[in-house]
């Protein structure tokens, strides 16, 4: 069962990757023009872990999958109106799956899923790992001014990405739910945060509620801990980040209304 989790999160992760890649995008973040460069690294480099772990490939099966994917969809880029493929978006990519291919063998990859779940070495802090997880994150978001396009994004693939790490991090440490574990908390924020600007009360009030929820677990989110696999550590995080999202929502349709009426 486990298996077949890893494997479809891994699938997930290929086919909403091909997807970002294809719809309209926002703005980078404010200052940074180099941050679409990173993104395409990191999302392809996590891309090969994910077939490598996730479908249990060998490295070289991988490598070409990961190739194929990246070739196509910057070339696919080039057809729509919208996009605009690029040589230097190519070569982030490439470099991303060239450094999973190299020193993703046995050892290291494991030592990786523990690394990517913990969000080393947020994880391993004495006192609240999973509340510094979501500060951080809630940090990121506000000062690198996030579109809604980039938190989607990064929440969706972050998700199936912990998925896979975090199943296989439980196997690894002997916990079905270890404490070192955060990234669910940073998923959870993310989620928390979809659709929403990111001023600095928006972001204030999505921590606060998330952090509630993920605490009490009230409204099922409890049961969420049940389910097998990585998808039990992370979906219990998810649905907090739902509900802390649509908190948010209510939170300010009232303040709107209270100011319209006086």
């Amino acid at each position: 069962m486990k298996n077949k989790i890893s494997l479809f999160s891994s699938f997930l992760f290929m086919l909403f990757l091909f997807i970002f890649s294809i719809i309209p995008q926002g703005k980078h973040p404010v200052g940074i023009s180099w941050f679409d460069k990173i993104a395409h690294f990191v999302a392809f480099l996590l891309l090969y872990y994910t077939i490598v772990e996730g479908m249990g490939k060998k490295r070289s099966q991988a490598l070409i999958f990961s190739l194929v994917l990246g070739l196509v969809t910057e070339g696919v880029q080039l057809f729509l109106p919208w996009r605009e493929g690029s040589l230097y978006d190519l070569t982030a990519d490439i470099s991303g799956i060239i450094l999973g291919f190299l020193f993703m063998h046995k050892s290291f990859k494991d030592k990786f899923s523990i690394a990517v779940s913990t969000m080393f070495p947020v994880g391993y802090v004495k006192y609240g790992p999973g509340t510094l997880a979501a500060l951080l994150t809630s940090a990121f978001i506000y000062f690198l001014k996030f579109n809604v396009f980039l938190i989607v994004e990064i929440a969706v693939l972050i998700l199936f990405t912990g998925i896979i790490s975090s199943g296989k991090s439980a196997v690894l440490l002997e916990n079905n739910d270890p404490a070192q574990v955060v990234i669910d908390e940073a998923a959870g924020m993310l989620f928390a945060l979809v659709f929403h600007n990111t001023g600095v009360l928006q972001v204030l009030f999505a921590f606060f509620f998330f952090r509630i929820y993920d605490i009490v677990k009230p409204l099922g989110i409890r049961k969420m801990e049940k389910l097998p696999g990585g998808i039990g550590i992370m979906m219990d995080d998810v649905i907090a980040g739902v509900y802390a999202n649509l908190s948010v929502f209510i939170v300010f349709f009232l303040f709107r209304y209270i100011k319209g009426g006086m």
